[in-house]
C-alpha cells in the first residue's frame, strides 16, 4: 500500500516528466557539444527533483501540522495553535477550525474547573474562583492559594 506522501511525490514527478523528456530529446537532436548536453541535462534533472521535493513539502507539512495539533488536543494540551492560517484557502480553514476547537475545549475545561471550585463551597474556594476570573481578564488578583 502506498502512503499519501509517496503518492504526492510520484504525482509531482509525473507532472514534470513530459517537459524533462522533451528537453532531453531536444538536447540529443541538437548540434551541441557533449559538455553542454551533460551540463544542461544535469541542471534539468536537479531542477525537476528540487521542484518535486518542494511541492511535496508544501503539501505534506501542513497536513502533519494538523495531525500534531489534533494529537495535542487529544492529550488535553489546549495551548498549541496553528500559525499562519488564512481563511481564503481550504487548508487554512481547517487550521482555523482546529484553533477554534482548541479554544472551545479550553474554555469548557476552565468552566468545569470553576464549577468544581464553586461546588466545594467554602469562602476560600470562592475567592479562588474570583481569582481565576480576574486572571482570565488579565487583571491581577491577590494570592489565595
Amino acid at each position: 500500500m502506498w502512503t499519501y506522501d509517496r503518492k504526492v511525490t510520484l504525482l509531482a514527478l509525473a507532472a514534470g516528466l513530459p517537459a524533462v523528456v522533451a528537453s532531453f530529446v531536444l538536447l540529443s537532436i541538437g548540434d551541441y557539444p557533449w559538455l553542454i548536453r551533460v551540463t544542461i541535462g544535469t541542471i534539468l534533472l536537479g531542477l525537476w527533483l528540487g521542484v518535486t521535493v518542494a511541492l511535496r513539502d508544501r503539501i505534506i507539512r501542513p497536513l502533519q501540522t494538523v495531525s500534531n495539533l489534533l494529537a495535542a488536543l487529544r492529550e488535553d494540551d489546549f495551548s498549541i495553535r496553528a500559525r499562519g492560517a488564512m481563511a481564503n484557502d481550504a487548508l487554512g480553514q481547517v487550521m482555523l477550525e482546529v484553533n477554534t476547537l482548541a479554544e472551545t475545549l479550553r474554555s469548557q475545561r476552565l468552566g468545569a474547573q470553576e464549577a468544581t471550585v464553586l461546588l466545594r463551597g467554602d469562602g476560600r474556594d470562592r475567592r479562588r474562583h474570583l481569582c481565576i476570573r480576574q486572571r482570565q481578564a488579565s487583571r491581577p488578583c491577590e494570592s489565595v492559594w
